[in-house]
């Protein structure tokens, strides 16, 4: 909305990849019938995968310099 000719560029239609890669895994396992996928195990892979995705987005804000390189890149 409020862009300057040097403001960095956005990569705002990345943030749908995560989201996406979950409904398909969702979808996989449903396809796979009942019992081939235990839903323990997918919950607490669903878990693991959403914990190191907020470690990683806190490392990657730690200090200014990643901040800076992190929201250039797109990928925080």
């Amino acid at each position: 909305m409020f862009r300057r000719p040097t403001d960095a560029p956005e990569y705002n239609q990345y943030y749908a990849i995560p989201g996406a890669a979950m409904l398909l895994g969702i979808a996989a396992a449903a396809a796979a019938g009942p019992g081939a996928v235990s839903s323990e195990g997918f919950t607490s892979a669903a878990y693991l995968a959403s914990s190191v995705a907020c470690l990683s987005a806190i490392n990657c804000l730690s200090n200014q310099v990643q901040w800076t390189r992190g929201t250039r890149g797109g990928r925080c």
